[in-house]
């Protein structure tokens, strides 16, 4: 039987922690076929980051339009994006050319050693033509609240939410580990940690993103989905005692 195919546009971590690297461990992991659209190039490691360098918006468009005329993905996970405005561009498309696909962003700020991708002009609000085309965002707590116009992170999380769902992780805030849920018209769903000895990990917001995107591409259900990816990232948290973790089946 083939496997259900994710495409994930993002970035490249040549420590292999984070961005597509990471997104194809997990993916290969969890047993969906992985293809992929590199967004931005980096020099980096899994405590530093010197760089970041954009591709150009031709190649991007090159290599999505190569894939989607052999690859019908039921899934597509956004990482790293160079602005809102691509952002929108990149959603026309995909509704266009793949009308049911299901599309997730990972909305990323800075990178976990401190670099900002994103200027405030660029991510202050995340416009609705965006929200409806996307069904899942992952933010963690820093980047919600960097979407939120007047320090009330629950009405953004609300407004958010009447367009489209929100897995609210749970790192940067005082209940570290407890992830929300939020989906249109449903109630909150929390998760909490099930997993003892996690250890911080460059690039776990990745990994969460794309194994939600993994296990939906496989159940097409998105509370069973985040509760599988939840109980994963928490084993990879746990997996070494270093920054950089191991996929464990």
């Amino acid at each position: 039987m083939d496997k259900p195919t994710v495409l994930v546009i993002a970035g490249f971590d040549p420590s292999g922690g984070a961005g597509i690297i990471a997104d194809a461990k997990t993916l290969e992991t969890i047993g969906v076929q992985g293809i992929f659209v590199q967004s931005c190039n980096t020099i980096q490691s899994a405590t530093k980051f010197c760089e970041c360098y954009w591709i150009e918006e031709e190649i991007i468009w090159q290599q999505l339009e190569l894939l989607l005329k052999h690859y019908t993905p039921k899934v597509v996970k956004i990482g790293v994006i160079k602005n809102l405005d691509f952002l929108n561009q990149i959603l026309e498309v995909l509704k266009v050319k793949l009308p049911k696909v299901k599309i997730i962003w990972d909305p990323i700020i800075q990178s976990s050693s401190g670099y900002c991708f994103q200027t405030e002009k660029h991510f202050k609000k995340i416009p609705t033509s965006c929200l409806t085309k996307i069904d899942l965002i992952t933010p963690n707590f820093n980047e919600i609240s960097a979407f939120t116009l007047d320090d009330d992170y629950k009405k953004t999380v609300e407004d958010i939410s009447a367009y489209c769902s929100i897995y609210l992780k749970g790192g940067h805030r005082k209940e570290v580990g407890v992830d929300e849920l939020y989906q249109p018209n449903k109630p909150k769903i929390v998760y909490f940690p099930r997993v003892k000895d996690c250890n911080e990990k460059h690039g776990s917001g990745c990994v969460l993103s794309s194994a939600i995107a993994a296990y939906y591409a496989t159940f097409e259900k998105w509370e069973e989905s985040c509760e599988l990816a939840k109980t994963y990232v928490e084993r990879y948290l746990a997996s070494t005692p270093t920054l950089l973790g191991s996929h464990l089946k």
